[in-house]
Protein backbone atom coordinates (compact mmCIF):
# COMPACT_ATOMS: atom_id res chain seq x y z
CA UNK A 1 0.00 0.00 0.00
CA UNK A 2 2.90 2.30 0.74
CA UNK A 3 4.42 1.68 -2.67
CA UNK A 4 1.16 2.69 -4.39
CA UNK A 5 1.01 5.96 -2.43
CA UNK A 6 4.53 6.85 -3.51
CA UNK A 7 3.94 6.02 -7.17
CA UNK A 8 0.70 8.04 -7.56
CA UNK A 9 2.39 11.49 -7.49
CA UNK A 10 5.05 10.23 -9.93
CA UNK A 11 2.39 8.94 -12.33
CA UNK A 12 0.44 12.23 -12.15
CA UNK A 13 3.63 14.20 -12.83
CA UNK A 14 4.40 12.00 -15.83
CA UNK A 15 0.89 12.50 -17.24
CA UNK A 16 1.19 16.26 -16.84
CA UNK A 17 4.54 16.35 -18.62
CA UNK A 18 3.26 14.27 -21.54
CA UNK A 19 0.12 16.42 -21.82
CA UNK A 20 2.23 19.59 -21.89
CA UNK A 21 4.45 18.10 -24.57
CA UNK A 22 1.45 17.07 -26.66
CA UNK A 23 -0.06 20.58 -26.44
CA UNK A 24 3.23 22.18 -27.47
CA UNK A 25 3.55 19.75 -30.40
CA UNK A 26 0.24 20.90 -31.93
CA UNK A 27 0.67 22.84 -35.20
CA UNK A 28 0.07 26.58 -34.98
CA UNK A 29 -2.93 28.10 -36.69
CA UNK A 30 -1.48 30.61 -39.15
CA UNK A 31 -4.77 31.24 -40.93
CA UNK A 32 -5.58 34.26 -38.79
CA UNK A 33 -2.18 35.82 -39.40
CA UNK A 34 -2.40 35.41 -43.16
CA UNK A 35 -5.96 36.74 -43.22
CA UNK A 36 -4.99 39.86 -41.26
CA UNK A 37 -1.95 40.39 -43.50
CA UNK A 38 -4.09 40.11 -46.62
CA UNK A 39 -6.63 42.49 -45.15
CA UNK A 40 -3.93 45.03 -44.32
CA UNK A 41 -2.51 44.78 -47.85
CA UNK A 42 -5.93 45.37 -49.38
CA UNK A 43 -6.64 48.38 -47.20
CA UNK A 44 -3.39 50.08 -48.17
CA UNK A 45 -4.58 50.28 -51.77
CA UNK A 46 -7.78 52.08 -50.84
CA UNK A 47 -7.79 55.85 -50.98
CA UNK A 48 -9.33 57.70 -48.09
CA UNK A 49 -10.94 61.08 -48.56
CA UNK A 50 -9.36 63.89 -46.56
CA UNK A 51 -11.16 64.72 -43.34
CA UNK A 52 -13.42 67.78 -43.61
CA UNK A 53 -12.30 69.13 -40.24
CA UNK A 54 -9.04 69.99 -38.57
CA UNK A 55 -8.21 67.16 -36.18
CA UNK A 56 -5.26 68.99 -34.67
CA UNK A 57 -7.49 71.88 -33.73
CA UNK A 58 -10.08 69.56 -32.18
CA UNK A 59 -7.41 67.70 -30.22
CA UNK A 60 -5.93 70.95 -28.90
CA UNK A 61 -9.38 72.19 -27.90
CA UNK A 62 -10.07 68.96 -26.00
CA UNK A 63 -6.69 69.20 -24.28
CA UNK A 64 -7.35 72.81 -23.33
CA UNK A 65 -10.76 71.95 -21.90
CA UNK A 66 -9.28 69.11 -19.88
CA UNK A 67 -6.51 71.33 -18.52
CA UNK A 68 -8.98 74.07 -17.70
CA UNK A 69 -11.24 71.65 -15.89
CA UNK A 70 -8.44 70.05 -13.86
CA UNK A 71 -6.30 73.04 -12.97
CA UNK A 72 -8.20 76.29 -13.34
CA UNK A 73 -11.69 75.44 -12.06
CA UNK A 74 -10.48 75.02 -8.46
CA UNK A 75 -9.40 78.66 -8.15
CA UNK A 76 -12.51 80.46 -6.96
CA UNK A 77 -12.37 84.21 -6.69
CA UNK A 78 -12.84 85.68 -3.26
CA UNK A 79 -15.67 88.19 -3.39
CA UNK A 80 -16.91 90.36 -0.56
CA UNK A 81 -20.39 89.36 0.60
CA UNK A 82 -23.28 91.56 -0.47
CA UNK A 83 -25.12 93.63 2.14
CA UNK A 84 -28.32 92.02 3.45
CA UNK A 85 -30.50 94.76 1.94
CA UNK A 86 -29.22 93.98 -1.55
CA UNK A 87 -29.81 90.27 -1.14
CA UNK A 88 -33.33 90.96 0.18
CA UNK A 89 -34.14 93.21 -2.81
CA UNK A 90 -32.78 90.58 -5.22
CA UNK A 91 -34.81 87.88 -3.48
CA UNK A 92 -37.99 89.99 -3.66
CA UNK A 93 -37.46 90.70 -7.36
CA UNK A 94 -36.90 87.01 -8.09
CA UNK A 95 -40.00 86.17 -6.07
CA UNK A 96 -42.10 88.73 -8.00
CA UNK A 97 -40.88 87.34 -11.34
CA UNK A 98 -41.59 83.78 -10.26
CA UNK A 99 -45.04 84.76 -9.00
CA UNK A 100 -45.81 86.58 -12.24
CA UNK A 101 -44.79 83.52 -14.26
CA UNK A 102 -46.71 81.10 -12.05
CA UNK A 103 -49.91 83.12 -11.67
CA UNK A 104 -50.54 83.80 -15.33
CA UNK A 105 -53.78 82.04 -16.10
CA UNK A 106 -55.22 82.40 -19.55
CA UNK A 107 -58.64 83.94 -19.52
CA UNK A 108 -61.36 81.58 -20.48
CA UNK A 109 -63.57 82.72 -23.29
CA UNK A 110 -66.95 83.85 -22.08
CA UNK A 111 -69.78 81.67 -23.19
CA UNK A 112 -72.30 83.96 -24.76
CA UNK A 113 -74.74 81.50 -26.21
CA UNK A 114 -77.36 81.70 -23.43
CA UNK A 115 -80.75 83.00 -24.36
CA UNK A 116 -81.83 86.34 -22.88
CA UNK A 117 -84.42 84.58 -20.71
CA UNK A 118 -81.75 82.41 -19.07
CA UNK A 119 -79.49 85.44 -18.50
CA UNK A 120 -82.35 87.35 -16.88
CA UNK A 121 -83.17 84.38 -14.64
CA UNK A 122 -79.50 84.08 -13.58
CA UNK A 123 -79.25 87.77 -12.63
CA UNK A 124 -82.52 87.61 -10.69
CA UNK A 125 -81.34 84.46 -8.92
CA UNK A 126 -78.04 86.12 -7.95
CA UNK A 127 -79.93 89.15 -6.60
CA UNK A 128 -82.22 87.00 -4.47
CA UNK A 129 -79.27 85.02 -3.11
CA UNK A 130 -77.48 88.28 -2.24
CA UNK A 131 -80.57 89.61 -0.45
CA UNK A 132 -80.90 86.35 1.51
CA UNK A 133 -77.28 86.46 2.64
CA UNK A 134 -77.62 90.08 3.77
CA UNK A 135 -80.68 89.25 5.85
CA UNK A 136 -78.79 86.58 7.73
Amino acid sequence: MKKIKTYIPVIILAFMMTATGMIKAQPEDNNTKTFLEQLACRQQDEEVAPLPFNTAQIASEVLFQRLEKEYFSNDEEQVAPLPPEVTQVAYNNALKKAWALASVVPEEPEVNDFSPVVKKFMTNNQKTLLVQTRKK
